[in-house]
């Protein structure tokens, strides 16, 4: 919680709202997502700002000066706390920037006043310290706290009577308790709501064939129906949608028309098909004199529409073939009418002869006319604008000019018949009635009905402290009347006759919309009738009459107080204006103690938070908990069967935490999934639900003699799990998205939990998202097996998905690890699901990922993919394809600039932006691109090398449903943006069209042969393909890409089209005996659709899928790419002229090595610099030359060569040789300096836009003998550099290289004339981050990522050290593989290696996991640190062991005189109190150095000491420094508390609980850090009671949490500190140097009382990340505070 300020009301200025984690929720005017702090000048008058500041550093009160402005009395001020360097920064925006930025794990921040001195006025932290730990897109600041209790809720439970006289008086209200309201006293006992509802509407018919409802928005511009499909309104300017609640039960929202809303059908097919109908419209106008008006219209033939004039509406309808060619009927609208949304309805009903016009659920007066026609479905329509194909004339049977309509209009309903007057009044009814029923707990029609108007209503409630709140509030569902009590005291009457008799009545009848309708009632004058203890809250509920058909009371009591002006938590943040209501804190998450996952046998789960006073409340349904759905968690809960588990955690004025889920698997119970779950429906959509696991398949009397049985558990663990959870009533219910598959848009997002886990548990996450239906064919309710999209948006947690998806699939290192958009592709087409029989055969699951691929393998950007298996609440679904989806938040993530920068088309419709430059670039394509200019304006749109890729893979894998839709194209709109497109739902893909019935041996030939060059589509790319064909130079670069790819081990050579599958094949192999016991059977057994049942197979691994795997491997792959080769041939986009060859295609040679090239005719031409031997229009370009013999290549080149047969050139063939190649052998990553030291002043006397990130660099060195060719060598991740455009190419042996952030800065530190190879693009991360550097062919060198925490060296995080790594054969990625250099800002350019110690650890010499001498490192107590210098003992430092401390390890790097290294070279110490001089000798150790076997190649120091030599106390060890070759000596320790478990962290006593340990946790196999194995022999059992029992301490002799003075380290004499350094520590360790420390060198002594100092203060500041971070400091704290001064 923030400090309260006490004279914070009393200010001029506050701090009164601030965000430290700002993703979303506001941006700078530099387009950029920066902390702010808020301000607000709380008097009347201006403030002058002049004079005050901002700080983060109650040090630096004056950090960040206000710059001229005033603020306004009343007035709030934004400042972005962006750390700015450049001083008064003003963004685009006119918003102000300071100098810092805000911690979100909490810090400091300040509001100063210079009013003679520097006064802080505002501020934020706690106790002293710092605000406590934010949240992302959540602000804090101050506001009032109102925490509400609820004392009688809507549903508690409830007593009633029906009294037949007035017996009972008063007696009953609570005031003369007790009062007897038993069951035995004739009191009905229930649950809230009270009444009865006679009149509730029955099930509503006809259902609308095309049916809209605001209620379900639109996505974007499109309207999607809630019912029926195929058809949407399309909004080219989108009306608002607007809450309409309150004026029908059943309208929520309509969209408002301001007469500028255009609508026009989204199909030329318009609603429907010829025949009767009927137009539903609920709608609301503006007013009554608008003028002419469009409700809805069509033109054409056979049209009709309604329409408003003033208040006369008209129902029109034509026939162009008849005379009068239209008829209409009219009816005048009443003001009463329209007040609210009124009906209407126009019938088309030839069998009658008629037509008719329906208002309010009646057939009006003088509203039927003749009929002209039947309605024909063909026409275009308009909503609320004139129907957009009814050009000229007439229009449905009125003249054109209608204006477009100026209201509200909530639904819109189709059907394909003429409904009947009773129906009509069904749908009247159905939005007009409210249905009681599902709000009454308990029903009084049989007591009350035809009895008495009222009814007695007791419930009871307990209050601790009434003098707690300060409001009481009663709000209440009634019809028609009530008058309550609270303790027999009237609280509120509503309705009620003045004198009240027990049969009384309502005054008025209340309409039953209004009645569901919460009055709330201020109740707090009676407040005192509140009592500790037991209270009553009674009610005389009433109805208008006793023989009324609905009567209705349901309450709701609540309490609250109000606490103002306190530090609160802001979820919906309001920058710039008042604050809102908030929270005090949030509750911490949830945590299970048992993780998701495998299970076999029965365990419990424990649920818990760190939060005190926390309810936590649990769901196994699917559904989000919550105090009113959820089960309170009590107690463990058992699970011993397939189980999700959902908890959450609340707590009165707390934000609550989101929902947890936990997906418990018992595969013994899934292999036996039924086919009628419990709570499932038995259809979805109307078509049969399958949800078995097929007993044919895996069951015990399988028809596979238990092949598939057999392996069924292990085949659901071959691929990682994703486990969807949610309310059944999302997918399943009447708005259930599974339910209604092809609606679509943001109304048909559900919210979900995505679990995504491996049965080994090596990869994990969790999320909550949205979750939608995917894809297009797919959704229909005859295919059983739906796609899924996530979203991830801030409304379900974190904005985007962060995690490593794809890193380890095929092309995952070009992934991303954040994502807005995960879909999840069930497989539709060519799938054992397929309603067409000779698809299902054909079902693989692998096709559409393949072709990504490929597209990847081409070197064309794609969307990468893996596969899993799907669970939905537990329930197996099948193998999914989890993948990116190619819409705008893909193209940001991958290509930059913000989604909305993005066209993305799919299938030539714009799913983000809009089409103006697709049709531009079509207009340049279509009138022709044969000359250069046409072509040079048309590369202004279209990346030509990607299109050429995508059309020659598309030809290749005779994707034969593709062109006419299944593709995407995007481009950034800037100037340089240009469309490129991505493989697309090619499931199609070695298929034939869906049309084509072809099976067995002719429809594989057909497969192989297919040709789809001469596609030529409207408007597709394949008629940019035509068109294209006539360009020469389109025409020769497609022939170079051709041969790029076919020949030369390219990517659609056999052999390597074939690698791509088997990788893909190889993951879904076992897995699909899972999806054949889960779907195989669907079209046989369940729902074959269009073809009988006999047509389809069980479908199962081995009888279809491998079978259909050998066609494509055997018969497919290895002539497919001769056939499209020829086919290239004959459309002239690959020449006849044989292409040169080379005798090695490129790679790494020896210097040396003689190329040759080799054609059967013509002249070769060949260039060495990457040029085209042949130009622009055909001539031999200039620096080309003639092949004559073998070409001696001593350096890297890229050759390219062609054949000129006289007449016509051959492709390309090109190659890249790699002389001398960089490798991980001979080129080092050396020095990585990712966090900098901050600019000096004299640094920033040169340039005062410095900042810390400028000095960053990396530093390589040739570790080899020869040198290195650097051609093509780059940084990949982290940071971005290609050494092609840097300023070496090559690198000597023992040479070190540079690249770094900003050269002009890193000269400034470091001066000029050091190999700098040039300025990298981005910024290493100072929170640690991958690198990534990769050869020119794209093979990795070095891949690892450093870190800021952990083992990984502190003082390279801001403290003025670099990383330098020890061994540069190591394994880059062990933090111990790397050191602080012992130079202030590194050593770039030169050796920084020096001696250095890598790691201590403890191990239990003489147990039973000891086999000296080898067995020393399984002996590791691998839960036991080192206590260093100034730190105070904990369980993680002392060992229990009964032999006491009998080994430690030390890792040494470059030890020197490790042959000769013993005892002598060490001090031993032993003792149990901080001050060391008290302390005492310790027999020597036996010393065994092992070379070479400590981490990252280090030598092991191995000392031993008898067993009981060291028990019960501390023991000191210090390594020398002299015989060594450290820097300084180095000093830890390690503690013996024989028979301590570790039960307490405040001492170490050896007690009752140290025995009780082992008896309550007995096991036969310990592991080595198992607290209670104190004999460590691998079991916890009688023996190790023993050891406590013998062991015991008090306090007096127990082993205490010592805190060794650093000072009392041995420091070596000569180590001193220099007044230079001394500054620059201050400045760049970042923390305050006592100013006792003088000026010029300072004594051992003296440097050891400052290294504690140092400590203690960096432990206490926002950079003490960690304890971990705290204990790696003190090891290098040292050697900071020595840099650049040993002698």
């Amino acid at each position: 919680m923030a400090e309260r300020l006490e004279a914070r009301t009393l200010l001029t200025a506050v701090i009164t709202e601030f965000m430290a984690d700002n993703d979303k929720t506001l941006a700078d005017g530099d387009g950029k997502s920066s902390d702010w702090i808020e301000i607000a000048n709380t008097a009347a008058t201006p403030l002058d700002l002049i004079g005050w500041y901002l700080t983060d550093d109650p040090a630096v009160l004056d950090k960040w000066p206000f710059p001229a402005r005033t603020l306004n009395g009343g007035e709030h001020l934004v400042v972005f706390a962006s750390a700015q360097t450049v001083d008064d920064y003003v963004d685009a925006g006119g918003n102000l920037h300071t100098n810092f930025s805000l911690n979100a794990q909490g810090d400091y921040v300040a509001l100063v006043q210079d009013n003679g001195g520097l006064q802080v006025v505002s501020e934020f932290r706690v106790g002293g310290g710092q605000y406590p730990n934010q949240l992302e897109n959540v602000s804090y600041g101050i506001g009032n706290l109102t925490i509400n209790t609820t004392l009688v809720d809507i549903d508690s439970s409830v007593h009633a009577f029906i009294p037949a006289n007035d017996g009972l008086a008063g007696s009953w209200t609570g005031g003369q308790e007790p009062f007897d309201d038993s069951a035995a006293a004739g009191w009905l006992q229930g649950q809230f709501g009270v009444g009865f509802d006679t009149d509730a509407p029955g099930p509503v018919t006809p259902t609308p064939v095309l049916g809209w409802n605001a209620a379900f928005p639109a996505s974007g511009s499109v309207w999607e129906p809630a019912t029926g499909s195929s058809r949407s309104w399309s909004f080219s300017t989108p009306p608002d949608w607007i809450d309409a609640a309150g004026f029908w039960p059943g309208i929520t929202h309509a969209y408002h028309y301001d007469g500028n809303a255009d609508v026009t059908s989204a199909s030329y097919q318009g609603i429907g098909d010829t025949g009767p109908a009927s137009f539903e419209m609920w709608f609301k106008p503006a007013d009554l004199s608008g003028g002419d008006q469009v409700l809805w219209e069509t033109g054409g033939v056979n049209g009709a529409s309604l329409t408003l004039n003033d208040n006369i509406l008209r129902f029109g309808t034509s026939n162009t073939g008849e005379s009068p060619t239209s008829r209409s009927i009219t009816y005048a609208l009443s003001g009463l009418e329209v007040a609210t949304f009124v009906q209407v309805v126009g019938v088309i009903d030839m069998a009658a002869g008629e037509t008719r016009l329906y208002v309010n659920g009646a057939l009006q007066p003088g509203t039927v006319a003749s009929a002209t026609a039947d309605w024909s479905g063909v026409n275009n329509a308009g909503l609320g604008v004139e129907g957009s194909n009814a050009t000229g004339g007439f229009a449905s049977g009125s003249e054109r000019g209608h204006g477009k309509f100026k209201g509200d209009i909530a639904i819109f309903n189709f059907y394909d018949m003429a409904v009947t007057d009773s129906q009509v009044q069904d749908l009247y009814s159905a939005v007009t009635a409210a249905d009681y029923s599902s709000v009454i707990g308990l029903n009084l029609e049989t007591p009350m009905h035809d009895v008495n108007a009222s009814a007695y209503l007791r419930t009871s409630f307990d209050v601790i402290d009434p003098a707690q709140f300060d409001t009481l509030r009663l709000n209440v569902q009634y019809d028609d009347g009530f008058v309550a009590y609270l303790n027999g005291q009237e609280l509120a009457r509503r309705n009620a006759p003045a004198s009240l008799t027990f049969d009384a009545n309502a005054l008025a009848d209340r309409g039953d919309q209004q009645a569901l309708i919460f009055e709330q009632m201020d109740a707090s004058v009676n407040l005192s009738a509140l009592q500790a203890g037991t209270n009553v809250l009674a009610f005389q509920a009433l109805n208008v009459t006793a023989d009324d058909a609905d009567f209705l009371l349901r309450p709701e009591l609540t309490a609250s107080r109000t606490t103002v002006d306190v530090p609160l938590y802001f979820t919906e943040p309001t920058p710039g204006t008042a604050n809102g209501s908030g929270y005090l804190d949030y509750v911490r998450d949830t945590k299970f103690s048992v993780d998701r996952g495998f299970f076999e046998t029965a365990f419990d789960v424990s649920i818990s938070t760190a939060t005190a006073g926390a309810a936590i409340y649990y769901t196994t349904d699917g559904s989000v908990p919550t105090p009113d759905t959820g089960t309170l968690y009590t107690a463990p809960i058992p699970i011993s069967t397939t189980t999700v588990l959902r908890a959450a955690a609340y707590k009165d004025g707390y934000i609550a935490t989101a929902a947890d889920t936990q997906t418990y698997l018992f595969l013994s119970d899934v292999i036996h999934q039924p086919n009628d779950p419990a709570g499932y429906p038995a259809t979805w959509a109307g078509r049969p639900a399958d949800y078995e696991m097929d007993p044919d398949v895996v069951g015990p009397a399988n028809l596979f003699d238990d092949l598939y049985r057999d392996t069924i558990i292990d085949d659901l663990k071959s691929l990682p799990t994703v486990s969807l959870v949610t309310d059944i009533e999302n997918l399943f219910g009447p708005s259930g998205i599974y339910e209604n598959p092809q609606s679509t848009g943001s109304a048909w997002e559900r919210p979900v939990s995505v679990e995504f886990f491996t049965a080994d548990q090596a990869e994990e996450f969790h999320a909550n998202s949205g979750l939608r239906v995917q894809g297009g064919s797919s959704r229909s309710p005859d295919y059983p097996k739906h796609s899924f999209r996530l979203e991830f948006r801030d409304e379900y947690g974190p904005g985007k998905l962060n995690y490593d998806l794809f890193g380890n699939q095929p092309f995952g290192d070009s992934a991303v690890e954040v994502f807005d958009e995960v879909v999840l592709r069930a497989a539709f087409n060519n799938s054992w699901t397929h309603w067409h029989y000779y698809q299902a055969a054909r079902g693989q699951y692998t096709r559409d990922q393949w072709v990504r691929d490929l597209s990847a393998a081409m070197g064309q950007p794609t969307t990468h993919g893996r596969y899993a298996h799907l669970y939905i609440n537990g329930m197996y679904w099948g193998i999914y394809n989890v993948g990116e989806r190619p819409a705008a938040p893909y193209q940001a993530e991958y290509f930059g600039g913000d989604q909305s920068e993005w066209d993305v088309l799919n299938s030539g419709e714009a799913i983000n932006g809009d089409t103006a430059a697709w049709n531009a670039m079509f207009a340049i394509a279509n009138g022709g691109v044969g000359d250069a200019q046409s072509y040079a304006n048309l590369q202004q749109y279209l990346d030509v090398d990607n299109f050429i890729d995508y059309m020659i893979m598309n030809f290749y894998v005779g994707n034969a449903d593709w062109d006419g839709h299944n593709w995407i194209a995007a481009r950034q709109r800037v100037p340089s943006g240009r469309f490129q497109f991505f493989a697309w739902d090619s499931e199609f893909a070695i298929g034939l069209p869906p049309s084509n019935r072809a099976v067995g041996i002719d429809g594989e030939s057909q497969i192989i042969n297919i040709d789809r060059t001469n596609l030529n589509g409207n408007n597709r790319p394949s008629r940019l393909f035509q068109q294209l064909l006539a360009n020469e130079e389109f025409r020769v670069t497609f022939g170079d890409h051709v041969h790029r790819f076919f020949y030369n081990e390219g990517a659609l050579t056999p052999s390597s089209a074939a690698s791509l599958w088997n990788v893909r094949a190889a993951q879904v192999d076992r897995a699909v005996v899972a999806e054949s016991a889960r779907w195989g059977d669907y079209r046989r057994d369940v729902h074959p659709n269009i073809w009988p049942m006999a047509n389809f197979d069980l479908y199962t691994r081995s009888e279809h899928f491998l079978d259909q795997q050998d066609f494509i491997l055997n018969d497919y792959l290895p002539v497919r790419s001769g056939i499209v080769l020829s086919q290239f041939v004959s459309k002239n986009v690959y020449p006849e002229v044989v292409a040169p060859a080379f005798n090695q295609h490129g790679g790494f040679v020896a210097a040396g090595f003689e190329l040759t090239i080799t054609a059967p005719a013509g002249t070769i031409y060949y260039t060495l610099d990457g040029t085209d031997p042949r130009e622009v229009g055909g001539a031999v370009a200039a620096n080309a030359l003639a092949y004559s013999s073998p070409i001696t290549l001593n350096s890297s080149v890229t050759a390219k060569a062609r054949v000129w047969d006289g007449t016509a050139w051959s492709a390309l063939n090109e190659a890249e040789f790699v002389v001398s190649p960089a490798a991980a052998g001979n080129l080092a990553i050396t020095e990585v300096h990712y966090n900098p030291p901050a600019p000096t002043s004299a640094e920033l006397a040169l340039d005062p836009n410095l900042n810390n990130d400028d000095f960053e660099f990396v530093e390589l060195r040739n570790t080899g003998a020869v040198p290195i060719d650097l051609t093509g060598v780059h940084f990949a991740d982290g940071i971005s550099f290609n050494f092609n455009g840097g300023n070496a190419t090559s690198l000597d042996p023992g040479a070190f290289l540079l690249i770094v952030s900003d050269q002009a800065a890193f000269e400034i530190r470091y001066g000029t004339g050091l190999p700098v190879a040039g300025e990298y693009a981005q910024q290493l991360s100072n929170g640690g981050e991958r690198v990534l550097l990769l050869d020119a062919a794209g093979v990795t060198i070095h891949d690892f990522t450093y870190d800021d925490s952990g083992d990984w060296p502190l003082l390279a995080d801001g403290f003025g050290s670099s990383l330098t790594v020890l061994d540069t054969l190591g394994i880059y990625a062990d933090p111990f593989n790397w050191f602080a250099s012992g130079e202030f800002g590194g050593t770039p350019g030169v050796d920084g290696s020096h001696v250095a110690v890598a790691r201590r650890r403890l191990f239990y010499d003489g147990s039973a996991w000891d086999a000296s001498p080898s067995g020393d490192d399984h002996a590791v107590a691998l839960d036991k640190v080192p206590l260093l210098p100034g730190q105070r003992g904990d369980f993680e430092n002392y060992s229990s062991f009964s032999a006491g401390l009998t080994g430690v390890m030390i890792d040494v790097h470059d030890l020197a005189n490790a042959e000769t290294l013993t005892a002598s070279d060490f001090l031993f110490l032993r003792g149990n109190v901080d001050d060391l001089a008290m302390w005492s000798a310790v027999p020597d150790p036996d010393v065994l150095v092992r070379g070479g076997e400590g981490v990252g190649g280090s030598d092991r120091i191995v000392l031993t000491w008898p067993a009981g030599t060291i028990t019960n106390d501390w023991l000191s060890i210090t390594l020398r420094a002299a015989p060594t070759g450290l820097v300084s000596d180095d000093t830890f320790y390690f503690g013996s508390a024989v028979g301590e478990s570790g039960d307490a962290t405040q001492h170490a006593l050896v007690n009752a609980f140290d025995r009780a340990g082992p008896r309550d946790n007995p096991t036969t196999s310990a592991l080595v850090t198992n607290r209670f194995d104190y004999n460590r022999d691998k079991l916890v059992d009688g023996a190790d009671i023993a050891v406590a029992r013998d062991s015991p301490t008090s306090f007096l002799n127990s082993l205490k949490r010592v805190r060794p003075s650093a000072a009392a380290s041995p420091v070596p004499q000569s180590l001193v500190l220099e007044s230079t350094n001394h500054d620059e520590l201050q400045a760049n360790a970042g923390v305050m140097v006592e100013d006792s420390v003088p000026s010029g060198p300072v004594s051992p002594e003296k440097l050891g009382q400052l290294a504690v100092t140092v400590r203690e203060r960096l432990a206490s500041s926002a950079r003490a990340r960690s304890a971990a971070a705290v204990t790696r400091l003190d090891e290098q704290l040292l050697e900071l505070l020595a840099i650049d001064h040993m002698p």
